[in-house]
């Protein structure tokens, strides 16, 4: 047996409340803060496993592995830390860039060109499926706590 109902909306209020929701799903900048701190979080693992996350970074070649141990003894990809710095936002030189879209932008030493185009298995900036469920999850949740204050109000 179905059982008639009507639901009744005033188109005002209707109107109002649709408008106060796209605000909310056109300025995602809260969400930005989450996503950029797991993405630091991230390159710090990347760079503290050298690489580990994208299968390992290739090793160094065996003569420039001797210079650099004598020279800069360390690990792959860490000669000064300024690339490690940049890429984790430990400095100045990650911008966050915002509205509409999230751009993070790393001005990076001239070693970093060669570290993309050079070296071969040594990815910096991997973003992989995981990743992008992730940062997808924290974008959903901000829409649904920002559409729960915005659209009761």
């Amino acid at each position: 047996m179905s059982v008639p109902y009507r639901i009744e909306i005033d188109p005002h209020v209707l109107q109002e409340r649709l408008a106060r929701l796209k605000i909310v799903i056109n300025d995602l900048r809260p969400a930005w803060g989450p996503i950029v701190e797991d993405f630091k979080d991230r390159q710090r693992e990347l760079f503290a496993s050298e690489g580990a996350e994208v299968g390992g970074w290739k090793p160094l070649a065996p003569r420039y592995a001797e210079r650099k141990a004598r020279r800069y003894p360390g690990r792959i990809l860490v000669r000064t830390g300024r690339l490690r710095a940049a890429s984790t936002g430990e400095s100045g030189e990650l911008q966050v860039v915002s509205q509409p879209s999230l751009l993070l932008v790393r001005i990076l030493p001239k070693y970093a060109w060669l570290v993309a185009h050079r070296t071969g298995k040594r990815e910096i900036a991997p973003v992989n499926a995981a990743r992008v469920r992730a940062w997808t999850a924290i974008i959903d949740r901000h829409l649904q706590r920002a559409a729960d204050q915005r659209v009761s109000a």
